[in-house]
């Protein structure tokens, strides 16, 4: 599993997609390796209806990643409901960004070399 750029341009004519859900699975589980944590999404196929949960479970995720990451508050805090609309461009926009925000600060943090028992770190 790899990084995949976020997309984070959403408008309201784009279509959510299975190749979409992939590449927002991924980072989530990329994110999670990093951390050490287990995320237990589910597997989406094209003949596969998505129930609430599948929806709920990345907001969840997302939240818990960005919050445990950067040590910031998340302000999103949808809940789905069955035969809800799922994610709006909007929607998708934080959740994207949200992902690429939590990368960057496990990417660009700062270490500090040291010496412990004649070894160094």
């Amino acid at each position: 599993m790899s990084w995949i750029t976020p997309k984070t341009n959403w408008i309201n004519d784009d279509y959510f997609n299975l190749t979409d859900y992939e590449r927002i699975k991924g980072n989530i589980e990329y994110l999670s390796s990093l951390i050490g944590y287990v995320s237990n999404l589910e597997t989406a196929t094209i003949e596969t209806v998505p129930h609430a949960s599948f929806f709920n479970k990345i907001v969840y995720y997302t939240n818990f990643l960005y919050e445990y990451i950067t040590n910031n508050k998340s302000g999103f805090n949808k809940t789905y409901a069955g035969n809800d609309v799922a994610f709006t461009a909007r929607e998708l926009n934080i959740i994207e960004t949200y992902h690429r925000l939590s990368y960057l600060a496990l990417t660009n943090r700062k270490t500090l070399a040291f010496r412990l028992g004649g070894v160094k770190y």
